[in-house]
């Protein structure tokens, strides 16, 4: 099992890096959150950053960077690493992987933007704008998706030219 990289507690969150925790804080003593609604912010926030320019989030950080861990059972782990796959449409090719952080564990995806617009199987489309992770339109998703296509084929150097 890898070590989660020292960058990931430091660094804000912002456009390419989101860290959710798995536990309700605003109690007095701190309670798990429902294995349902962490997986659907997972898949909220792989959507967000698929249609926008891609990201990595950390399951088992607080915002601030505090290892929480994860308190879920491997069976429920596994529920968690399949929803790239179980809870996107269309299914997303986000690397899952549990890491190390302290003596704790913590769930990590990685994605890339991807050329198709995704939305979570409960229908929502989102797209990741700063920190956030905004719903809008499938087709305003596209259109954002096409304009940055077309940038980035004005901006080739083409050889020979």
């Amino acid at each position: 099992m890898n070590t989660l990289p020292e960058r990931f507690l430091t660094s804000p969150e912002g456009q390419f890096l989101e860290r959710k925790s798995c536990f309700n804080k605003r109690a007095k003593t701190p309670k798990p959150l429902p294995l349902k609604k962490v997986s659907a912010e997972i898949a909220e926030t792989l959507v967000s950053f698929a249609n926008a320019d891609g990201g990595e989030l950390v399951i088992g950080l607080d915002d601030d960077g505090t290892t929480s861990g994860l308190p879920f059972n491997d069976k429920q782990l596994a529920k968690l690493m399949e929803i790239p796959s179980s809870r996107i449409d269309p299914p997303l090719s986000a690397k899952p992987e549990i890491c190390l952080c302290g003596s704790r564990k913590v769930l990590f995806f990685e994605t890339g933007p991807s050329l198709v617009t995704h939305r979570t199987t409960a229908g929502r489309y989102l797209y990741r704008d700063h920190d956030q992770n905004m719903p809008m339109d499938a087709d305003r998703i596209a259109h954002a998706k096409a304009l940055k296509k077309q940038s980035l084929t004005e901006h080739a150097l083409v050889p020979g030219a």
